[in-house]
């Protein structure tokens, strides 16, 4: 993934203009101090929130970061890429994910462009190795027009240490740990390796970078599918980038996303999706249902 920086310079012209997206101002959401939106919720909605933000079946498993996350953008102004990658940073560090020192080599890229489609289709060319895993499986593309976002994984044994490859006969994974699974403990977990998330340029319009931050964090610091928003009710910054002209949308995290991050990344990472899910949702529901109290 160390390629990762370099192709900052593929397809220049098919980059933002730099002014796309506001400064965000210092005070409420700014660097240093995350702020959340809310209101007392039920438990079924919190339930349906997780399902719907977890699509994984019940025996699969699902991923998060557990190397340390190093964000960067760029198509922006320097400074407003700057602003999105502490401001990613913060909120990571806060709910509890691993967060790289400066210098880091970039394993969670934000792009913003012209036409993300286009772009995407000059990366894929130009580092074909973005868009499989280890093992030579294709990465799934989740793509509403005006952002494209897509995880590449690797798989961890039940110590953390990264599964071997065998290419021969087939690519795969192998395990040679004595360490057995279980119903409630498979042999390995699937982990991100890297990031990528690429924005329409034309989709940010008039939001700050706060707000494009925050979208991207819940982007890419998990898996989301913004086309299951429909099952949930639930107040999500998810919503951003589709929502209708003109229409009200979160100026930050909300504290429904805030809480979902905290309850991914403090679950017990080695189960099956049906006990993680059970897991974050019981989280969700102490974190949400109790009194409210600043971040």
């Amino acid at each position: 993934m160390c390629q990762l920086l370099r192709f900052f310079a593929l397809g220049a012209a098919l980059l933002a203009c730099p002014a796309a997206a506001q400064q965000s101002s210092a005070g409420p959401g700014g660097d240093g101090e995350i702020v959340v939106e809310g209101r007392r919720v039920e438990k079924k909605e919190i339930d349906a929130f997780v399902r719907a933000l977890t699509d994984t079946p019940g025996h699969g498993q699902i991923s998060r970061f557990e190397a340390a996350v190093c964000p960067a953008a760029a198509g922006l102004r320097p400074s407003q890429n700057r602003a999105i990658a502490s401001r990613i940073r913060a909120v990571a560090r806060a709910a509890g994910a691993p967060v790289a020192k400066a210098g880091c080599k970039p394993n969670m890229l934000i792009l913003v462009s012209r036409d993300p489609r286009e772009y995407v289709q000059a990366m894929r060319r130009k580092y074909p190795a973005f868009f499989k895993d280890p093992i030579d499986q294709p990465v799934h593309l989740q793509d509403n027009g005006a952002a494209i976002a897509w995880h590449v994984e690797g798989r961890l044994t039940q110590d953390g240490i990264p599964a071997k490859v065998a290419v021969t006969p087939t690519t795969r994974y192998y395990l040679s740990s004595t360490t057995l699974s279980s119903r409630l403990t498979p042999p390995t977990r699937p982990h991100f390796l890297a990031g990528i998330l690429v924005l329409d340029v034309d989709s940010l319009g008039g939001l700050t970078t706060t707000q494009v931050a925050d979208y991207a964090t819940m982007r890419l610091l998990t898996r989301t599918d913004t086309d299951r928003l429909a099952t949930t009710t639930a107040p999500t910054i998810l919503s951003l980038v589709d929502a209708a002209p003109d229409s009200q949308v979160p100026v930050t995290l909300t504290t429904w996303d805030f809480s979902y991050l905290k309850a991914l990344y403090g679950s017990q990472e080695h189960r099956f999706a049906n006990s993680q899910r059970g897991q974050m949702q019981r989280m969700m529901r102490k974190d949400l249902q109790s009194p409210k109290r600043t971040k």
